[in-house]
């Protein structure tokens, strides 16, 4: 079993607001920076993006969609990687409505 928190120590090399961010994924490379696939809280708010950390460098998406295929396109993942990403979002996004209902 995996503790998030030291988890997140060892391989995160940034800050993460987890009030406005889901962490989808993250990815330790062995070459180069980690990779933290995060998604919007609140995705009716003006401010919804989706945004790949490469390290310190941030990149901000305005689908999920384009930041996997972006991802995709510079190799950081694989197809596969990416579908899997994408069904844990859609997996998270319907059990929090169910919750919402409630």
């Amino acid at each position: 079993m995996i503790i998030t928190k030291s988890y997140l120590n060892m391989h995160a090399q940034c800050e993460i607001n987890f009030t406005d961010f889901y962490l989808l994924e993250i990815i330790p490379r062995k070459t180069g920076a980690t990779l933290m696939f995060l998604a919007p809280k609140c995705e009716t708010a003006s401010y919804s993006y989706f945004v790949l950390k490469i390290g310190m460098e941030s990149k901000f998406f305005s689908s999920l969609n384009d930041l996997l295929a972006s991802a995709v396109s510079a190799q950081f993942i694989t197809a596969f990687k990416a579908s899997s990403i994408r069904r844990y979002y859609m997996r998270l996004i319907k059990k929090i409505n169910r919750s919402n209902k409630i």
